[in-house]
């Protein structure tokens, strides 16, 4: 099953919690996960108590998305502030993982076999609306990384789920309070809920 984003948002922490069961449910019904998670993106207002959460099906987006509830601080100030994107010195393990992301999230439009890794990553990311500033890391943990507040974020992996933890960044974003453009992630074909 493909990876979604789901995002909940609502103007106060008790309409938030009400949103989160409710689309919860919804999802532990067996709704199918592309259209809800693409009408909650895309088809509402995103206000200041928010939260995300990623899932491989409904069960996991449902359970995931009530322990980020748990879990979301107060919001924050995220909103137009520039994050790092803080790039692996390994540039061949950079341009693998670009691939699998580009292969996992095809809308990002990261396959250009022209293009440089980083600036592909760094474009993409600006088309989210993530504004970026590279640094080189000081590790080779990760390909890439973006950080805030202290907060160091993976954002590639190879292997049998590379969008994971780029979606769990964006996530996390989302429930900072970061303005997100959020199109790129909905399959081809998808309509709303």
């Amino acid at each position: 099953a493909r990876r979604e984003l789901v995002t909940v948002s609502a103007r106060d922490r008790a309409a938030l919690s009400d949103l989160v069961d409710r689309v919860g449910h919804h999802l532990a019904r067996g709704a199918d996960p592309a259209p809800a998670c693409h009408t909650l993106r895309l088809g509402r207002a995103h206000l200041p108590h928010r939260v995300a959460a990623t899932g491989a099906d409904a069960a996991e987006l449902a359970d995931n998305l009530r322990a980020a509830l748990a879990a979301a601080p107060p919001p924050a100030a995220t909103a137009g502030r520039t994050v790092t994107l803080r790039l692996g010195r390994d540039r061949r393990a950079l341009a693998d993982a670009v691939r699998s992301l580009a292969d996992a999230l095809p809308g990002l439009d990261l396959a250009s076999p022209d293009t440089d890794p980083a600036a592909a990553l760094a474009g993409a990311l600006t088309g989210l609306g993530v504004r970026t500033a590279a640094e080189p890391a000081d590790t080779d943990a990760y390909a890439a990384a973006l950080v805030w507040d202290d907060r160091e974020h993976p954002l590639l992996a190879v292997g049998p789920d590379p969008a994971r933890p780029f979606l769990d960044a964006l996530a996390a974003l989302y429930t900072a309070g970061a303005d997100l453009d959020l199109s790129a992630l909905s399959p081809d074909g998808v309509s709303f809920d």
